[in-house]
C-alpha cells in the first residue's frame, strides 16, 4: 500500500517500519475501498505517521478527542508555524479528522465518537437501514451535534468526524417491475369494488404516462379534455403543462371512476378519499394503493412505491425503440442526466456495444 502512495524509497521504508504500521495500513486500505483520491490517501498516511510519534501511540493506547486536539494545537504552533491563519485552521482540522477517524476504526479511541459510530452501525445491522437512509441519518446527526457543540453541550469536532456511507451517482439500476408484471398488477384491480375502480384508474395513469405520485394527486377535472381526447399534465419539475392523447383504456377507467364511485363534492382534484371528510389523496395514500399490490405479486424489488411504475414505463418505452431524448420528454425530465440511467437496462444496446470490434481503434 505504501508503494502505491509514495514514490521515494526512504519515505516508503520509514512508513513501513514506523509504529503501528499494520493498523495504519488497515485504515488506508479501508479508505481505498471508499474511493478516496491519491492525494487524500497521501495526506492521511502522513497524518497517521505523525500522530503515532506525537501521541506516542501503542496497540494498548486509549486516546480521547481532547488529547488529539491538544496535540494538534502543539503541532500547528511548533517550529514551523503557518503564516496563513486559514491554512493553519484547515491543517489542524484535517489532522484531527484523519487521526480521530483512524483511532476510532482500530478501536483506540474513547467515546463519544465510538458511541455514535456504534449507534450508526446498529441502525444498519439491526434496524435494517439502507445505505442511503444511513447517509441521511448521519447528516441529520451531524447538524444536531454541531448545534450541541455550539451551545457547549458536547465535545468539539465530533460532528465533522461522523462518516456517512459513500453513495455513488447512478450506482444502482432503476427498481422497476417488467411490463408483464404491470399487466398482472392491473389484473389485480380489474374488479367492481369502488376502491378497485378508483385504484385501477390511478395505476393506469402511473404506468401508461409515467406520472409522479404528486402529478397524479394534482390532476384536476379540467385537465381532462374529453372533446379533444387529451389529458394535460402539470409536471412538478417543469413550468408549462404537457398534453398527451388520452389512451382509450385509461380514459374508460377514469370515466367509470368519475361516474360510478367518485364522491360528489366541490374538490377539483380527480382522485379523492372515499370517507368523509373527503379530500384529495395524500402521498402516503398513493403508496398504500400501489405498494401492497406490488408486494402481493412476489416481485424482488428494492422499492414498491408508485415511482417504480414510472421506471417501468420508461423501461418499456426503451424496449419499444424510443430514444433516451424521447423518453426524457415523455416523462417530463428537465435534464438528460435524469434519463441516462435507463441506458443501463437496455440489454440489446449493451450487447451491441460489447460486440463492437475495437481493434482498429486501439
Amino acid at each position: 500500500m505504501f508503494h502505491q502512495i509514495f514514490s521515494r524509497p526512504c519515505t516508503i521504508q520509514r512508513h513501513q517500519t514506523g509504529p503501528l504500521a499494520e493498523l495504519r495500513l488497515a485504515w488506508l486500505e479501508h479508505c481505498v475501498q471508499r474511493g478516496l483520491s491519491q492525494s487524500t490517501l497521501r495526506r492521511i498516511a502522513l497524518h497517521l505517521f505523525r500522530a503515532c510519534r506525537l501521541l506516542d501511540l501503542t496497540s494498548e493506547s486509549q486516546m480521547t478527542c481532547a488529547q488529539i486536539q491538544e496535540e494538534a494545537d502543539r503541532w500547528i504552533h511548533r517550529s514551523h508555524p503557518h503564516r496563513n491563519l486559514k491554512h493553519a485552521r484547515d491543517a489542524r482540522r484535517l489532522f484531527v479528522q484523519d487521526v480521530t477517524n483512524w483511532l476510532n476504526f482500530v478501536g483506540l479511541l474513547q467515546p463519544p465518537l465510538r458511541v455514535v459510530e456504534t449507534v450508526l452501525a446498529s441502525k444498519g445491522r439491526d434496524a435494517g437501514y439502507g445505505r442511503r437512509t444511513l447517509q441521511g441519518y448521519s447528516s441529520a446527526l451531524r447538524v444536531f451535534l454541531r448545534y450541541t457543540e455550539m451551545r457547549g453541550f458536547s465535545p468539539q469536532d465530533v460532528a465533522d468526524r461522523i462518516m456517512a456511507p459513500q453513495i455513488w451517482k447512478d450506482e444502482s439500476l432503476p427498481a422497476a417491475p417488467s411490463w408483464d408484471d404491470v399487466q398482472r398488477l392491473l389484473t389485480q384491480v380489474d374488479q367492481d369494488h369502488p376502491t378497485a375502480i378508483r385504484d385501477r384508474a390511478l395505476i393506469l395513469l402511473l404506468a401508461v404516462y409515467g406520472l409522479r405520485s404528486c402529478e397524479v394527486r394534482q390532476l384536476q377535472l379540467e385537465h381532462l379534455d374529453w372533446d379533444r381526447g387529451m389529458i394535460a399534465i402539470q409536471r412538478s419539475k417543469l413550468g408549462p403543462r404537457q398534453e398527451f392523447p388520452l389512451v382509450p383504456t385509461v380514459g374508460e377507467a377514469i370515466i367509470r371512476y368519475l361516474r360510478e364511485v367518485r364522491p360528489r363534492v366541490a374538490w377539483r382534484e380527480v382522485f379523492l378519499s372515499f370517507h368523509p371528510p373527503y379530500h384529495p389523496l395524500s402521498s402516503s395514500a398513493v403508496y398504500k394503493i400501489v405498494g401492497p399490490r406490488l408486494k402481493a405479486l412476489g416481485l424482488e424489488l428494492r422499492r414498491h412505491g408508485p415511482h417504480t411504475l414510472r421506471h417501468a414505463c420508461a423501461t418499456h418505452l426503451l424496449t419499444q425503440g424510443c430514444s433516451l431524448k424521447e423518453i426524457g420528454d415523455y416523462l417530463g425530465h428537465r435534464h438528460p442526466d435524469s434519463t441516462r440511467i435507463y441506458a443501463k437496462v437496455n440489454m440489446a444496446l449493451l450487447r451491441e456495444v460489447a460486440n463492437l470490434e475495437l481493434g482498429g481503434v486501439l
